[in-house]
């Protein structure tokens, strides 16, 4: 089951968050975004504290992203969280005959 959350600035909607919830005994962050004009005021930081308060029973909250995306990498090293695993993963875009 997916969730989703919005952040605002004022009225105007600067970033979300996707869950995947929940999975076993943990709670997946599946997708995060912030508007580009928006980059550096903290507003994933508070969408990933404010899911932390929402699910502080859960034992993991775990989080995927690409290796290579640098600002999402060093976001989640900072509010705590470690890698465990690296993987690829193959998205098919499309009606699927259209290979």
């Amino acid at each position: 089951r997916q969730r989703q959350m919005c952040i605002r600035d004022r009225s105007r909607v600067v970033g979300f968050l996707q869950i995947l919830h929940p999975v076993q005994s943990k709670t997946v962050i599946d997708l995060i975004a912030t508007d580009p004009q928006h980059h550096g005021q903290k507003f994933a930081t508070q969408m990933i504290k404010f899911l932390e308060s929402l699910y502080e029973k859960m034992k993991t909250i775990e989080v995927t992203t690409q290796e290579k995306n640098d600002p999402s990498v060093k976001l989640y090293h900072k509010l705590g969280f470690t890698l465990e695993t690296t993987g690829f993963v193959y998205h098919l875009h499309g009606q699927g005959s259209e290979l």
